[in-house]
């Protein structure tokens, strides 16, 4: 046998391997560099018992980097429509680019040389977001919210339907989502026809959590593979062992990830929002006053006398409304030796506004701070007006962004890395800590909103505000990014 021939041989092997497994057409289609660990080998199953209806409805739950949206949103669509060229695929996302991304990267699939499967495109039908097979088939890509009338699919694929934490934990968004996925996207799924959702879970109130937590939960056949293996773990692992994903994992105990994001991103079992932002064991790392005659508790860390080069701050949340039984105002003061973040001093009361204001001139200078800042709520402006008016204090508004929770949540780790160091006796830190450790299910949370300004303004330590800033022209505003 010639070599030509043997080659010709092998590749017509290699197509109707491909015809016939998504596994091989995977390997087919992919670059060399591709890989088919353990658990891509599992997803590959499951896609492929979707596609001979064994299951019927599918949920794929796993971290980021592990080739989850590369199968389920363009290897297999690309597979399903070689099987089934008269079949509609559906393919959503939170974003109508994303979607749209994977509906050309099918389409390139279709279109390329090494396509195992005799399914044509359509010449006059080939646009990224929606094009056809000569066979009647096609795909349809939308975001989220979008409209899919006229168009059937015996394969729906919805894939991250949430974008990210700051939806996530709006309940409007989250509700906005579901109606649009029971009145929308799973009406438009054929008779005979499959559902497939896969995508982070940032909530547990999310897509994913209302379709395990409806009636219809045992229609669905569910994949779940954590970063970190747990008891009764899918894929047999060990407990402990790892996935072995195709990206950097950011890690919990040097503070590169909130322990929550990665429950969340990476272990696909996000914290109720019911609390678990601040732990207990974070707040230990104590420091003293460490002179005139006091003696430091073991281990605690002794506060120098001279602290000029250090970056004293404070932050300023205040009550929508003063008076008892409102919300408290709150001013933090916070140190930071550029290594570890001190609370210095903290005030909070229900006061009426004209009480409230000389407290917080009166603690600018007794604390020596460099800087207030004050979240730029409508409520607040009287007082940014007035301080920066009658007094000589550095003002700065700070427009707050994402929800208390996702301040709140991106502080955590400045916490667990034991940077924030706490005073051993204070009069307001049992209050305080109790705060925190009750967050977000306390009666308020003024304290936490202080924390969370300050972990972000100290993390910006490199852009230092002098002293004059203000008194040389415009109001100084920052936004928490």
């Amino acid at each position: 046998m010639s070599t030509l021939t043997l080659e010709a041989s092998l590749a017509y092997l290699d197509a109707e391997c491909a015809r016939r497994s998504l596994r091989d057409f995977a390997t087919l289609m992919s670059l060399p560099s591709y890989e088919q660990p353990p658990h891509v080998l599992m997803l590959i199953e499951h896609l492929e018992a979707l596609e001979r209806r064994d299951i019927g409805r599918l949920i794929v739950e796993m971290p980021p980097r592990s080739s989850k949206s590369t199968h389920v949103s363009r290897l297999f669509p690309a597979w399903w429509l070689g099987r089934n060229p008269t079949d509609g695929v559906i393919i959503s996302s939170y974003g109508e680019e994303l979607a749209t991304d994977h509906g050309r990267a099918v389409r390139d699939i279709l279109g390329s040389s090494l396509y195992p499967f005799p399914t044509k495109l359509r010449a006059d039908n080939r646009a990224a977001g929606r094009w056809g097979t000569k066979d009647g088939g096609g795909l349809l890509s939308s975001g989220v919210g979008t409209g899919l009338t006229g168009f059937g699919g015996t394969l729906a694929v919805l894939d991250d339907p949430i974008k990210g934490r700051e939806e996530a934990d709006s309940e409007l968004v989250r509700d906005h989502t579901w109606s649009w996925y029971q009145d929308v996207f799973s009406t438009r799924v054929q008779r005979d026809g499959v559902l497939l959702v896969t995508g982070t879970r940032w909530h547990e109130d999310d897509p994913i959590g209302r379709i395990l937590n409806s009636a219809g939960a045992s229609d669905w056949t569910r994949l779940r593979l954590p970063y970190v293996a747990e008891p009764g773990d899918q894929l047999e692992r060990v407990v402990g062992d790892t996935l072995p994903i195709f990206g950097l994992v950011p890690s919990v105990e040097k503070g590169e990830i909130s322990a929550n994001s990665f429950a969340s991103l990476y272990q696909q079992n996000p914290t109720p929002a019911g609390g678990g932002v601040f732990k207990p064991d974070w707040m230990r790392r104590r420091y003293c006053v460490g002179h005139g005659g006091e003696r430091c508790p073991k281990g605690a860390t002794a506060l120098p006398q001279d602290r000029r080069r250090w970056r004293v701050i404070q932050t300023v949340d205040l009550g929508g409304k003063q008076g008892v039984g409102h919300d408290p105002s709150a001013i933090a003061t916070w140190g930071y030796d550029g290594l570890s973040k001190y609370v210095l001093d903290y005030w909070s009361s229900q006061a009426e506004y004209a009480d409230i204001k000389p407290v917080f001139a009166e603690r600018y200078y007794e604390q020596q701070a460099r800087t207030m800042f004050i979240e730029d709520a409508t409520w607040a402006q009287p007082l940014i007006s007035d301080l920066r008016r009658e007094t000589g204090i550095l003002v700065v508004a700070v427009r707050a962004k994402g929800s208390k929770w996702t301040r709140a949540d991106e502080a955590s780790p400045e916490f667990q890395a034991s940077r924030v160091v706490l005073p051993c006796q204070a009069p307001w830190l049992d209050g305080w800590v109790h705060e925190h450790l009750s967050f977000p299910n306390g009666a308020h949370d003024e304290a936490v909103d202080t924390t969370s300004m300050a972990v972000h303004e100290l993390r910006e330590v490199g852009v230092q505000l002098p002293y004059g800033a203000y008194n040389r022209g415009k109001p100084l505003t920052r936004r928490m990014t």
